[in-house]
């Protein structure tokens, strides 16, 4: 069985709304792909681990993203990794996705 990398960007820290988006995005992921093995989002069923609260952040979306798929196992809750400069702070969720 394999595995696809997928994610999405949210901008702000308002983490209340983005885990409320995150869960739609979800949801409408499984909608549109299917609830058995699509290799998307649609497969996290669990709330993300979030890395980089506080002052922590990697400097860009690319360098967040990078850090997703080297530390990220497929079986596991995805990750929401905090990205930020000095005009644009937000965070990248998902992981490897099983197909």
């Amino acid at each position: 069985m394999g595995a696809e990398f997928d994610y999405r960007v949210y901008d702000g820290e308002d983490l209340k709304k983005i885990k409320r988006e995150w869960k739609h995005d979800c949801a409408d992921d499984r909608q549109e792909n299917g609830w058995s093995y699509s290799g998307t989002i649609g497969m996290f069923d669990h709330a993300p681990r979030w890395i980089g609260q506080g002052d922590f952040k990697f400097s860009c979306v690319e360098n967040a993203v990078e850090y997703m798929e080297e530390t990220h196992d497929k079986w596991r809750s995805p990750l929401a990794v905090r990205f930020g400069t000095k005009n644009t702070v937000g965070y990248v969720i998902g992981g490897w996705c099983p197909c």
